[in-house]
């Protein structure tokens, strides 16, 4: 079964919208931003390490979980110089990007991400409006 990918393109690259991590592949880019509507755990984090490096990946950050276990995936990308973040599972629901994209509210971020301005309390939209075309 082909999963669909929606693609915006927005100044420098492009945000791809996805309703799981696991439907990255190939054509993703450094100048990408990846808005999925996967949980921000280790699984989540090995897949998006697979691929090449995008510029930000966006999770749902699935209620925390026991040990934080919804956002370690923001330290593994952090590692690996990614930007990551999670929107609240209180502001979209786990599993629609689209949702994801239209209505998510960042929860957490990793330090890469707060270096290029993403903070808790934005929209996704405004942190792709950040990333890609660099408003403030």
């Amino acid at each position: 079964m082909e999963h669909e990918t929606e693609t915006v393109e927005m100044g420098e690259g492009r945000v791809l919208i996805m309703d799981s991590i696991s439907y990255m592949g190939d054509e993703t880019s450094k100048g990408d931003v990846i808005v999925c509507a996967s949980h921000g755990g280790f699984s989540a984090g090995e897949y998006a390490l697979r691929y090449p490096a995008p510029r930000a990946v966006i999770y749902n950050d699935a209620g925390l979980g026991k040990d934080n276990a919804g956002i370690v995936a923001l330290s593994m990308l952090e590692e690996k110089g990614i930007a990551a973040a999670t929107v609240s599972h209180n502001s979209a629901r786990i599993g629609d990007s689209k949702d994801t994209y239209e209505n998510g509210v960042i929860s957490h971020v990793n330090n890469v991400a707060a270096s290029l301005k993403i903070s808790v309390g934005m929209t996704v939209k405004d942190v792709c409006e950040v990333l890609l075309r660099g408003a403030s």
